[in-house]
């Protein structure tokens, strides 16, 4: 077998609503690409989205609770959610989490995250944050 260089501007899957596959050798399926992220700030009530993809907003719905809303749905509500978040002053809230809220129904529109100060269930809004959507 040879290898060589694929050189693409776009991959498309051929089924709508379906992601990209990637395969091994003997054609069993072993991932897709994440289906929407967002990295954002929070300072003094102003939320600042640095970057994303598949995410359309990100609103405060209280004291670290984060819903973020997206732009293409998802197939189902069967994804997980991965994330972090810090403070901007490691003296204050140092050890920060960030989790899937547990209290909300996640949809395939969207998802709800919780910011918790570590080692507690005291929500905090926290500084920087970022999560990733993958199904």
């Amino acid at each position: 077998m040879t290898y060589g260089q694929l050189n693409l501007d776009t991959i498309q899957s051929s089924t709508t609503g379906t992601p990209t596959q990637f395969n091994d050798g003997s054609g069993t399926q072993i991932g897709t690409l994440c289906r929407a992220w967002v990295k954002w700030n929070y300072s003094t009530g102003s939320i600042v989205v640095n970057s994303s993809f598949n995410v359309t907003s990100i609103t405060l719905v209280s004291t670290g609770l984060w819903l973020i809303t997206f732009t293409n749905a998802l197939v189902d509500a069967n994804y997980a959610i991965v994330g972090n978040c810090s403070n901007n002053s490691l003296s204050t809230n140092y050890g920060a989490c960030l989790t899937q809220d547990v209290t909300y129904t996640n949809t395939t529109t969207a998802c709800r995250v919780a910011t918790l100060n570590g080692g507690t269930t005291t929500l905090i809004n926290t500084y920087i944050n970022s999560v990733a959507i993958f199904r």
